[in-house]
């Protein structure tokens, strides 16, 4: 990929909701870029760019390139990368698409490389680094974004409403995550550093998922013979009425399927599923919603934090699915429909 091609990241919740952000890059003269700008789909199948505005009177982000962008909820995390100026340190910057306002953190300095996030965990894989500029590096490198940005309250706020975290106390190391039992975390930059990422036993894995089902049950009765397998096992009426002492100490408290006959048991039923004339098939993007039961309250809690169908919220990009089970239980059935 080019150089000066800028990062983008998906939003998925805010005033960006459903848009494709870039952020930096360089231009054709190789100067390094600051802007950031959003692909968005129309209801009627339009696309258009639409620039990001920035808060006047207010801090603005550093000009690079070579860096990752990504999304936790509202907030753009635009981490690492180089500037015009050779060596230059920079920080970690974080866009909030809500208030147009950017904050700056202390950061890792890595570029070149692949970011990708898991709920308030920031994951970056490769690249280089200024220590080592010319050796790419086979590490990941974990960051907790609660402990990076609780010292912007504002910010931190938008994490604990969207997955309920508790205010981080004093800094601690991050719990290391290991996909190999050779790997030694170490601390570095405030992150925790993954060494050599692996997956142990990638034969044995690659096996499973190419053979989902034993030897034996291979030929035109397969299907039958995994619905018996399932059936045989579980399907004891008697036994499990009699285990009035619930099924603890019990060899019932088994679990005797293999994954690969799970999933193949998936496979087999979503097969039924599609074809059944009761499927709704919708455009993407679209939001799905739940139950609501009457419960107002809820619905307009979700439009807060999903945003809402209305010219200023995201109805020209979004399509809005509900579920059913509108009305009862809630003293709001009438509003909610």
């Amino acid at each position: 990929m080019s150089e000066s091609i800028p990062s983008a990241a998906l939003c998925s919740t805010g005033s960006a909701t459903g848009m494709m952000v870039v952020f930096g890059g360089r231009t054709n003269d190789q100067t390094a870029l600051k802007d950031s700008w959003g692909l968005r789909r129309h209801r009627d199948g339009r696309w258009d760019w639409v620039k990001a505005p920035y808060k006047p009177n207010t801090d603005e982000p550093l000009s690079r390139y070579q860096h990752s962008t990504a999304f936790i909820g509202p907030l753009m995390l635009v981490i690492g990368g180089r500037t015009d100026t050779v060596g230059e340190t920079v920080s970690l910057e974080v866009y909030d698409t809500e208030s147009s306002e950017w904050k700056k953190f202390s950061s890792i300095q890595r570029f070149r490389h692949a970011c990708f996030c898991v709920d308030t965990q920031l994951f970056m894989h490769g690249g280089f680094d200024n220590e080592s500029p010319t050796v790419p590096t086979d590490a990941i490198m974990k960051l907790d974004a609660v402990q990076v940005l609780k010292i912007a309250p504002e910010l931190l706020e938008k994490l604990e409403n969207l997955f309920g975290i508790a205010s981080p106390g004093p800094s601690t190391p991050n719990s290391p995550m290991t996909y190999s039992d050779k790997s030694t975390p170490t601390q570095k930059e405030g992150g925790i550093i993954l060494k050599k990422p692996q997956i142990e036993n990638f034969n044995t894995f690659e096996e499973e998922k190419n053979n989902k089902l034993p030897k034996n049950t291979k030929g035109a009765n397969t299907v039958e013979t995994l619905y018996t397998l399932f059936l045989n096992h579980l399907l004891k009426p008697a036994a499990w009425a009699s285990n009035e002492g619930g099924i603890a100490d019990n060899e019932m408290d088994r679990f005797y399927f293999r994954t690969n006959f799970v999933l193949s048991l998936v496979d087999e039923c979503q097969k039924i599923i599609e074809t059944q004339p009761m499927v709704l098939r919708v455009e993407s993007p679209v939001k799905v919603f739940g139950d609501i039961h009457g419960q107002y309250q809820d619905l307009m809690r979700f439009f807060d934090l999903w945003g809402e169908p209305s010219e200023k919220g995201d109805i020209e990009s979004y399509d809005y699915l509900f579920l059913g089970d509108y009305v009862d239980r809630g003293s709001h059935s009438l509003e909610t429909i």
